[in-house]
């Protein structure tokens, strides 16, 4: 059977950091690139326990879409609060 419309398999993280491991918990950030909104991402913040029932069943505990100009504000931001605490330190 033919179809013209082709199912396309999502894009993959353009970033992935990892912001907590504890233990058996992790939590990570992902940045996808979003193909149908160029110059926007899906952000995601998810969750897992490594010795769950399911260890690879990641839980989303925010998403958010953001722009390349939010990104660049988001990076300037984190900038100088690194910086201020490099100072301090």
């Amino acid at each position: 059977m033919s179809s013209s419309t082709a199912l396309q398999a999502p894009a993959e993280p353009a970033l992935r950091c990892p912001l907590v491991a504890s233990g058996n918990y992790r939590e990570q950030i992902t940045l996808t690139p979003i193909e149908a909104q160029p110059g926007h991402f899906d952000v995601r913040v998810a969750s897992w326990l490594d010795n769950a029932r399911q260890p690879l069943a990641h839980h989303t505990r925010y998403r958010t879409t953001l722009d390349v100009q939010a990104l660049a504000r988001l990076h300037q931001a984190l900038g100088a609060l690194l910086e201020e605490a490099a100072q301090a330190a």
